[in-house]
């Protein structure tokens, strides 16, 4: 059976729908790990998975990675959406090498996303499209939301060439309400 192994690179675009930002950040500023947006009374913090490395991927089934999504919201409700923000790669693994995507060699189906548990918004969202994937009330202490990335891949699909992998990035994006 052919495995590919590839790199899910994630990175964490956060977007606070509120009057300002009170700390170094700004909205849309890219970051990885915890990213802290806030205004004079309420404060969104989350924290995105981070990479996942040497994902095997099975044609001919769905493939899951889980990870972990946490989220503080001080005086706010709040919502996170993920989405695909490359237009190169359009919501598909992409062959990427030497920093460069290779647009013309991507997985046939587009990467799914959902939380679960009683935060998730209750359906996959694909990264073409994009979405909410969970939303909540006032946390003031740090909850964990389970996140699932699915792949799904054909028999197909073209296997990565040697040195290269299939990469996307998923931006994660929080919100106020």
């Amino acid at each position: 059976m052919t495995k590919w192994k590839m790199v899910l690179a994630f990175t964490a675009i956060f977007l606070a729908l509120l009057l300002g930002p009170t700390s170094a950040q700004a909205p849309g500023e890219t970051s990885s790990g915890e990213m802290l947006m806030g205004y004079e009374a309420g404060i969104i913090l989350i924290t995105a998975p981070t990479n996942i490395a040497d994902w095997s991927l099975t044609p001919g089934q769905d493939n899951i990675a889980e990870g972990s999504l946490w989220v503080t919201a001080i005086d706010t409700g709040w919502s996170v959406s993920v989405s695909d923000a490359n237009s190169m790669t359009g919501g598909r693994m992409t062959n990427y090498s030497n920093g460069q995507y290779d647009s013309s060699t991507k997985l046939g189906a587009c990467m799914g996303v959902n939380a679960t548990g009683i935060r998730s918004s209750g359906s996959c969202v694909t990264l073409d499209a994009g979405g909410e994937i969970a939303h909540g009330p006032i946390i003031s202490v740090a909850e964990r939301i389970p996140i699932i990335f699915n792949q799904t891949v054909s028999w197909s699909d073209p296997v990565s060439a040697p040195g290269c992998v299939y990469r996307i990035v998923v931006t994660f994006t929080a919100s106020s309400w």
